[in-house]
Parts: C-alpha cells; structure tokens; sequence
C-alpha cells in the first residue's frame, strides 16, 4: 500500500500536468481534407478540441495559382468557442484550393495547419 499511493499520486499529477499544457488541435474540418466537391462550398469550418481566442484566430483560404479567396464573416464560436469559420464571398470556380489557419487556443497555445480540397468542374 505504500508504494501505491506515491504511483498513484504520480499518475495523477502527469495527468493533470499534461492536460494543462495541451495545444488546439484540429478535431473537423468543412470541407474535409483531401475532398472532391461537385459544388463550391457555402462555408468553411475549423473545429478544434479547445477554445479558441478570437482576436489571434484566423484562416485564408487561395487557389492554386495563389490567389487569395475573399471571405465574409470570419469568426469563432461553436461549444466552448472551438470553431473558426467564414464563408466565401462568391462561388469559388473549379480548382485546388489550400485553407491556412493560424489559431491560438485560450490557454496561449498557437498552433497552424493547413487543409485542401477541390471543387470539381
């Protein structure tokens, strides 16, 4: 029983430990990656595992070519905050598009990642 306590009682700070230094990591995606799309999408949506501060959250989304998409509306909401989204200001044309987001979660933690997909002629 001795040595039990002290095993358990250091699992039980690892835990805690660990998930107080987690970083937001992305849990959804609309599109999702790699997707093919008859259709331009209405919105694109990040989902992440913690809350998101709005200020220092943002995404963009090109074309192949680089070209930068307008959007409308970016912003976080969703359960807890965990969602960045915006919606294109027009019809994307057929292409490869590539979204890039920059995110910092409530505890200060940035993280970045990117996501593509394809809208299909």
């Amino acid at each position: 029983m001795r040595i039990a306590v002290p095993v358990i009682l250091s699992i039980s700070v690892c835990s805690i430990a660990n998930a107080a230094f987690a970083h937001a990591s992305l849990t959804r995606s609309v599109p999702p990656d790699g997707e093919f799309l008859n259709a331009s999408p209405t919105e694109f949506a990040l989902g992440f595992s913690e809350g998101l501060e709005p200020v220092f959250s943002h995404m963009t989304v090109s074309a192949s070519s680089g070209e930068p998409v307008a959007l409308n509306g970016e912003h976080v909401g969703g359960t807890g905050d965990s969602e960045l989204s915006a919606s294109p200001s027009s019809p994307l044309k057929p292409g490869s598009y590539t979204i890039k987001w920059v995110v910092l979660s409530k505890d200060g933690h940035k993280t970045s990642g990117t996501r593509s997909f394809t809208v299909t002629p």
